[in-house]
C-alpha cells in the first residue's frame, strides 16, 4: 500500500459511512410510510412490515456506529502519520485534503497558492511519511 493509498482510506471510509446513514435515512421515510391501507391490510402484515423496517433500521446504524469507531482510530493514526511531516505547509496540505476532505484545487484555493504548488508541495510531504 503507498503512503497516499493509507491517507485515502480515512476518506473512503468517511464516504462510506456518509452513504450508510443517508440509507438509514431512508430506511425511517420507508417506516413512516407504512399504513394499515397498505397491502393486504392486515393489522399482522403491517407489523411485521413495520418491524422488519425497524430492524434494518437498527442493523444498519450498528454498522455505522462500528464505522464511525473505526475511522475515529484510523483518524488518529492518520492524524499521527501527518503530524510526523515536519514543515506546516506540508502538514496543513495533508490535513486539509485527507482529513477535511477537500479537493487538491480547494486546498490551493483556501491557502491561496496554485493548484501546481500545492501539488508540489503534497508530493513532498507524502514522501516524508512512512507506509506502515
Amino acid at each position: 500500500m503507498t503512503t497516499k493509498e493509507y491517507l485515502e482510506q480515512y476518506r473512503t471510509l468517511n464516504l462510506m459511512i456518509n452513504a450508510k446513514m443517508e440509507r438509514a435515512r431512508l430506511w425511517r421515510q420507508r417506516a413512516e410510510y407504512v399504513s394499515p391501507s397498505g397491502e393486504g391490510g392486515t393489522p399482522g402484515k403491517i407489523r411485521d412490515r413495520v418491524g422488519d423496517t425497524v430492524a434494518r433500521i437498527a442493523d444498519l446504524e450498528r454498522e455505522i456506529n462500528a464505522d464511525i469507531d473505526a475511522l475515529v482510530d484510523l483518524g488518529r493514526k492518520i492524524s499521527d502519520k501527518i503530524k510526523s511531516v515536519k514543515q506546516d505547509k506540508q502538514r496543513q496540505i495533508l490535513e486539509l485534503h485527507y482529513l477535511n476532505g477537500f479537493s487538491l484545487d480547494d486546498v490551493a484555493e483556501r491557502m491561496h497558492y496554485s493548484y501546481r504548488q500545492v501539488c508540489r508541495i503534497h508530493a513532498q510531504a507524502l514522501s516524508e511519511i512512512s507506509c506502515p
